[in-house]
């Protein structure tokens, strides 16, 4: 009897399922989810009125809203507005998913006279999340407000 238990727990795989990492659009139905992370990443954000103006992606994880990226075009600059996980959900590559989706979309946008389009990160880089955006090539302005900027 011992033996036929323990063959049939060698056979289970006690692995925890593959974790899902999904993005979606920013709606109405989970802008206050966005809100809420905001709130929690970014303590100085207080006017979330920008939020309509901007593409946002949201990030989920299981199903969980944890996090967005919201952009803009202004001209031929894509000016990133906000980058945010929250801090439980860090390190397991839902950052790097976001800036990879705005990567891509970036190098697909056509440009009318320029063939280098830059993506501008402006005065919400600190110190925690430099090194995060320098993985991906950006390099600090030499400015006293701290703006990154990658060229594509």
């Amino acid at each position: 009897m011992t033996v036929t238990i323990t063959k049939q727990l060698e056979s289970i795989s006690l692995k925890p399922p593959k974790a899902r990492k999904e993005l979606d659009d920013l709606t109405i139905n989970n802008i206050g989810q966005l809100r809420i992370i905001h709130k929690y990443c970014f303590e100085d954000l207080s006017d979330e009125d920008w939020l309509k103006d901007y593409d946002t992606k949201l990030i989920y994880f299981n199903d969980i809203c944890v996090g967005g990226i919201s952009s803009k075009h202004v001209g031929e600059i894509v000016n990133i507005a906000a980058i945010s996980v929250l801090p439980a959900y860090r390190s397991l590559g839902l950052g790097r998913m976001l800036m990879e989706y705005l990567i891509e979309k970036t190098r697909n946008f056509k440009p009318t006279l320029l063939d280098t389009k830059p993506l501008y990160i402006a005065g919400l880089v600190n110190d925690e999340s430099m090194g995060f955006f320098e993985k991906f090539g950006f390099v600090k302005d030499d400015q006293e407000i701290t703006n990154m900027t990658l060229t594509l």
